[in-house]
């Protein structure tokens, strides 16, 4: 969700690219159904290996799930602008019946809060790192 925030609220000022160190090569229904209701891309999303991106060259790295906090990032990551905006992993949240979509939608908004705030950061400002990594208290 925060790839397909990120590139849509961007309008192409970023590229964005979503991997993780345990991908399932699937994304889960329920977030690409949240995507779909909220007007934005949901083709062409896979869960991958941050390796499948090591030939990239990124200005900023943000982690999102919260079990990623205490994670090793691979090396050719460690020198680059690092923020992590932990939210918890909706799959994961009990939900009633009929109702399972809801731990989606909010995590949703609170990346969607994330994003905004990230986009009106000035990167030239000799604060923005601090600024970068405060935005993952926002709810």
């Amino acid at each position: 969700m925060a790839e397909a925030l990120l590139r849509d609220l961007g309008r192409g000022r970023y590229n964005a690219f979503s991997a993780g160190s345990n991908p399932t090569k699937m994304v889960h229904p329920l977030s690409l159904e949240v995507l779909e209701k909220h007007g934005l891309k949901q083709e062409g999303f896979y869960s991958k290996s941050w390796e499948e991106l090591s030939h990239i060259n990124m200005d900023y790295v943000i982690t999102v799930c919260d079990s990623t906090a205490n994670e090793e990032c691979p090396v050719y990551l460690r020198s680059i602008v690092f923020a992590h905006w932990g939210v918890f992993d909706p799959p994961k949240q009990s939900a009633k019946v009929g109702q399972e979509i809801l731990p989606f939608e909010k995590a949703f908004f609170i990346l969607k809060k994330r994003v905004e705030a990230f986009l009106e950061l000035d990167s030239t400002d000799v604060e923005f790192a601090k600024k970068f990594k405060k935005i993952g208290k926002l709810k």
